[in-house]
C-alpha cells in the first residue's frame, strides 16, 4: 500500500494538537499585523500607479512608434542613449508592477483570513497551500533571474567598472566579488523556495487530517522548523537596527506612518517565522 494508507492507516488524527496552540494563535495574530502593515506600505504605491496608467489605452500606439524607431536605428547607440525604448515601455512596466502589487495585497489578505479560519475551525489549509505554491513559483522565477544576472555579469564584468562599482579593480577581483554576491543571493532564494514548499506540504497534511480525522500516512518530515528559524534572523536584525536608530531620536516615529509600519512589519515577520517553527514541531510530535 502507498500514499496516505502506507503508515498508521486508520489511526485517529488530532490536528488540534498543532492548530489550537499558542504558536498557531501567534501566527494568526501576526498575519493580521502583517496584512495591515503591507496595506499601509503598498497601497499608496498602488494608488499612484493607477493614476499613472489612466492613459493606458494609448499604450499600443506608444509601443508601435518606439518599436518603429528601434527598427530604424543605425547602430550608433543614440536610440538607447536617449532611452526612447525605455520610455515607450514605461506604461507597460507600470501595469506590470500594478498587477504584482495587486496580487501581493490580495494574497496577503487571503492568507490572513485562511490562517484565522484554520485556527478557529480547522478550515483554510488548502487555500494557504495554494498561496504558498504560488509564492514558491514566484521565488523560483526570482532564483532563475539571479542566475541569469550572474551569468551576464560574469561575461561582462567591465560593465560594473564603468558604472562606478568596483572601479579600478582587476577583472578577476570583480568576478570573485560577483561570485560571492551570487552565492549569497542564490542561498537566500533557495531558502525562500523551500520554505514555501514545506509550508505547502504541511498545509496538505493539516487539510487532510482536519477533514478526515485520520492521520496522514504520507506525511514526510521536512526542515521547515529550521528554515523558519533562519528566515526570522534577518527580520530580527532589521528590527534591532531600526530600534537603535529610533532610540536616540524617538521623533522619527512621528514623521510619518512608514517608520511605525516598518517596525510593525519587521516584528510581525520575525514572530511569524518562529511561530511557524513551533507549529511545525507540534505537527511532527502529533505523528
Amino acid at each position: 500500500m502507498s500514499g496516505r494508507m502506507s503508515r498508521r492507516y486508520g489511526s485517529a488524527a488530532y490536528p488540534e494538537t498543532y492548530l489550537n496552540r499558542i504558536s498557531a494563535t501567534l501566527a494568526a495574530l501576526t498575519m493580521v499585523l502583517e496584512s495591515v502593515a503591507v496595506f499601509i506600505a503598498l497601497f499608496p504605491v498602488f494608488r499612484d500607479l493607477v493614476m499613472k496608467v489612466t492613459s493606458v489605452s494609448q499604450l499600443p500606439a506608444l509601443l508601435q512608434s518606439h518599436l518603429a524607431a528601434a527598427a530604424d536605428w543605425t547602430g550608433q547607440g543614440s536610440f538607447f542613449a536617449e532611452n526612447r525604448f525605455v520610455e515607450g515601455l514605461y506604461p507597460a512596466l507600470c501595469v506590470l508592477i500594478l498587477l504584482l502589487l495587486a496580487a501581493k495585497l490580495i494574497l496577503v489578505w487571503l492568507e490572513m483570513g485562511a490562517v484565522i479560519g484554520l485556527c478557529a475551525s480547522g478550515r483554510g489549509a488548502r487555500l494557504i497551500r495554494l498561496i504558498h505554491l504560488i509564492r514558491m513559483s514566484a521565488a523560483l522565477v526570482v532564483t532563475l533571474v539571479t542566475v541569469l544576472w550572474f551569468v551576464s555579469a560574469m561575461m561582462n564584468p567591465a560593465a560594473f567598472q564603468r558604472s562606478g562599482l568596483l572601479k579600478g579593480q582587476d577583472e578577476s577581483v570583480v568576478r570573485v566579488a560577483l561570485a560571492v554576491v551570487e552565492i549569497i543571493l542564490l542561498l537566500c532564494c533557495l531558502l525562500v523556495v523551500f520554505y514555501h514548499k514545506d509550508v505547502a506540504e504541511a498545509m496538505s497534511t493539516a487539510a487532510y487530517e482536519a477533514e478526515t480525522g485520520i492521520i496522514d500516512g504520507s506525511f514526510r518530515k521536512t526542515h521547515l522548523s529550521g528554515i523558519s528559524f533562519v528566515l526570522g534572523i534577518p527580520w530580527i536584525a532589521l528590527l534591532a537596527a531600526a530600534v537603535m536608530v529610533i532610540i536616540p531620536d524617538p521623533r522619527l516615529l512621528m514623521q510619518g506612518p512608514m517608520a511605525g509600519t516598518f517596525l510593525t512589519l519587521a516584528a510581525a515577520r520575525a514572530i511569524l517565522h518562529y511561530a511557524v517553527s513551533f507549529c511545525y514541531r507540534n505537527m511532527k510530535r502529533a505523528r
